[in-house]
């Protein structure tokens, strides 16, 4: 089939949304029903450019221009004992040959067995912990799965959640007790070990506090704690930690004796605790403009001498590749270094800054977003950008915009993807 252009499947695209732009709800004996609706087209461009570590382009795995169209289906079924939930997603792109890509994020089920418990199965999202930039208390997921483009409500719920059955438990009206497992095979949890957690949510409202920990079993198994407190109307301080088994990343070892480029890998389950832990405070003024600025330590992130060995390793692979002797031993020695970057950040110290203003003469009373993630062991990171208006109709129009900046051998000069610009419209039914 010839592949539209880009601009012809976004006029199909809002063509279709323009189709599918109702909503119902039924309600029958002791049952109600809602189906929600979101028809989302969005223009996408961004700049790819070769460097070491992806002297090819097509190894990044992403276009430079793209055009989708995203429908998605949140619906809900509850009786007096029995809730189900659920989202699906149906998303066309140019990038993948007008193949539609199906995804069901969550299908769930809750069982009421009394005023204070429930028990849960299916298909959910465990969220864990507050902060905005780097979270490490949320264990069960993978933040290279989400679309940083998408603005915060939608950005972490149009993810797939994690198969699981659990229990939760109201042990006072201010400590809630939960426990659950993840079982994987037979089509459940795709790419993952089974998994379980205990944990336990305590509100403490005379010290304004919330206070949630969670002891979890997983390829990493460890303890995710978050904490956060208010201070007057203005001020909020958060906390999110993780500490766990085995390290997450994987550090390569040169060969003594053979030519400059070889190495092997170090074994990530060396059995040995790292702990993760962000700590943030936010400000929201009487106009609703908030401020937030986040502190993140990572100590199973690469250290300066793992980094320069990393950058060393890649440049001559990437000079064997290009002039020999063995070009073929390059490049695949590149792909596994690739493999062993694919993570949202590598290093050891970040800093995240946030600034929300939510109407801005301007930009004709839309919102605006500035946010940076910068990187204080190379000073490299991403600046972004996004203006969003919500229209009385249900209708979102917004442009996101991002920038990496750093030199050529820092962590995010080296992923070879530069200024991104997305133009997009969404409407809710």
């Amino acid at each position: 089939m010839m592949r539209r252009s880009v601009w012809q499947l976004a006029v199909l695209a809002t063509l279709h949304a323009a189709c599918l732009s109702f909503s119902w709800q039924v309600q029958g004996a002791e049952v109600e029903w809602q189906i929600r609706q979101l028809a989302d087209v969005r223009l996408t461009h961004q700049n790819l450019y070769g460097t070491d570590l992806v002297p090819v382009i097509d190894w990044l795995g992403v276009r430079s221009d793209d055009a989708a169209y995203l429908h998605r289906f949140n619906l809900s079924a509850s009786t007096v004992d029995v809730r189900i939930t659920g989202q699906a997603r149906l998303q066309l792109s140019s990038a993948s040959e007008d193949k539609p890509k199906s995804y069901l994020d969550t299908i769930s089920a809750e069982l009421t067995l009394d005023s204070t418990s429930f028990v849960f199965a299916g298909r959910r999202h465990f969220v864990q912990g507050t902060s905005y930039g780097i979270n490490p208390a949320d264990v069960f997921f993978d933040p290279l799965t989400q679309d940083r483009s998408l603005n915060e409500t939608r950005r972490r719920q149009e993810t797939l959640g994690v198969d699981a059955v659990g229990v939760e438990v109201l042990a006072s009206n201010r400590l809630t007790l939960s426990g659950f497992v993840a079982p994987a095979g037979n089509g459940l949890n795709a790419g993952q070990s089974t998994r379980a957690g205990i944990s336990a949510a305590l509100l403490a409202p005379d010290s304004n506090m919330d206070l949630s920990a969670l002891a979890f079993w997983d390829a990493r198994p460890g303890l995710a704690v978050s904490l956060s407190t208010t201070r007057g109307e203005a001020w909020v301080v958060y906390a999110d930690t993780a500490l766990r088994r085995n390290r997450s990343l994987v550090a390569p070892r040169p060969l003594d004796g053979v030519d400059a480029g070889a190495f092997i890998s170090n074994d990530i389950n060396d059995g040995r605790w790292y702990f993760a832990g962000t700590v943030g405070a936010g400000l929201t003024l009487a106009s609703g403009a908030s401020f937030n600025l986040e502190y993140s330590r990572k100590s199973d992130g690469y250290s300066a001498g793992e980094w320069s060995e990393m950058v060393r390793l890649i440049g001559a692979s990437a000079q064997e590749w290009r002039v020999g002797p063995v070009p073929e031993r390059g490049q695949g020695r590149l792909l596994t270094l690739n493999g062993m970057l694919r993570a949202e950040t590598l290093r050891r110290n970040y800093l995240f800054g946030r600034a929300a203003f939510p109407q801005v003469a301007f930009f004709g009373e839309a919102s605006l977003e500035l946010s940076m993630l910068h990187g204080l062991d190379d000073r490299s990171g991403v600046l972004s950008i996004r203006v969003e208006k919500v229209l009385q109709s249900g209708t979102t129009w917004g442009i996101y915009s991002s920038q990496p900046y750093g030199g050529h051998r820092s962590e995010f000069g080296l992923r070879g993807t530069g200024l991104k610009v997305v133009a997009y419209v969404t409407h809710s039914f």
